[in-house]
């Protein structure tokens, strides 16, 4: 029987999982945007529990602290194609003022990732659909933000997110603008340019796109990984990009599964009480 659900929204959409008394999530399941949630929870016949949900609801809390506060009330929206009410509750966002950062719907993956690392003090690279995050790390609280749109800047600018199709050639177009960022927009046009006139097929035109974007992002993030621990947490593609041009650095990266971070996180808030 679900007694509580965790739901995780974010630009890459919606997640939602169903959790008993064990460690482990009854179910799983995806959608959307958070008007896909009734389906999915009357799917399971577990509209009755109630719900966490991270990366919606307006509740925020300052850095530095925990990545996991105390779920907040939410006046939440009427949503559609449900039999029953749900009581939806909001995971509070980590929020930062000056440099303006929000965590954005990741709190379970980071919660989840320093209960799996409970002794790591360092810095967490998340990846995402349209956005990353970079969260330091220190005593078991996030210390700081910093947010970057690279997946949705590589979409504009005619590529398929920050996915990989030839490291090297990746690599290369990294270590260019991660040397010379101010390179950056010309190395954009360039790659769009190139594809036109026939010079690069969409593959290489991804790779020189995805490249030149995690590379400059890795030079505006210098202070936050440069002599760090660090760890990236996120799908298999964006997360191979950001680990292949931090290891060129010569930092050990420690790669963590999107998946099992966010469900442990999510075990983590929902055992908090709702």
């Amino acid at each position: 029987m679900t007694h509580a659900i965790a739901a995780e929204l974010t630009a890459g959409g919606l997640w939602a999982a169903g959790f008993g008394t064990g460690a482990a999530p009854l179910w799983q399941a995806h959608g959307a945007d958070l008007n896909d949630l009734p389906a999915l929870i009357d799917a399971q016949g577990a509209s009755a529990a109630p719900v966490l949900v991270a990366g919606a609801g307006g509740a925020r809390v300052t850095v530095p602290c925990a990545p996991l506060a105390a779920p907040a009330p939410w006046e939440a929206p009427t949503l559609p194609g449900t039999t029953s009410d749900i009581r939806l509750v909001a995971q509070p966002m980590l929020s930062q003022s000056s440099p303006p950062a929000l965590s954005g719907g990741l709190e379970f993956r980071v919660a989840g990732f320093l209960d799996l690392n409970p002794k790591f003090d360092g810095v967490l690279c998340l990846p995402g659909a349209e956005a990353t995050l970079w969260a330091l790390i220190s005593a078991d609280e996030v210390v700081s933000l910093s947010g970057f749109r690279s997946g949705a800047l590589a979409r504009a600018a005619g590529g398929a997110g920050l996915s990989i199709d030839n490291a090297p050639r990746f690599a290369e177009a990294a270590a260019d603008t991660l040397d010379r960022p101010e390179r950056l927009a010309a190395r954009l046009a360039e790659a769009g340019a190139a594809r036109a006139l026939g010079q690069l097929d969409d593959a290489a035109m991804q790779d020189r796109i995805a490249g030149a974007l995690v590379g400059a992002e890795m030079a505006a993030s210098r202070a936050y990984w440069l002599g760090q621990n660090v760890a990236v947490v996120g799908d298999a593609g964006p997360a191979r990009a950001y680990a292949l041009v931090l290891e060129a650095q010569g930092l050990p990266v420690l790669r963590a599964d999107l998946d099992t971070c966010r469900v442990r996180g999510a075990r983590c808030a929902v055992s908090q009480g709702l």
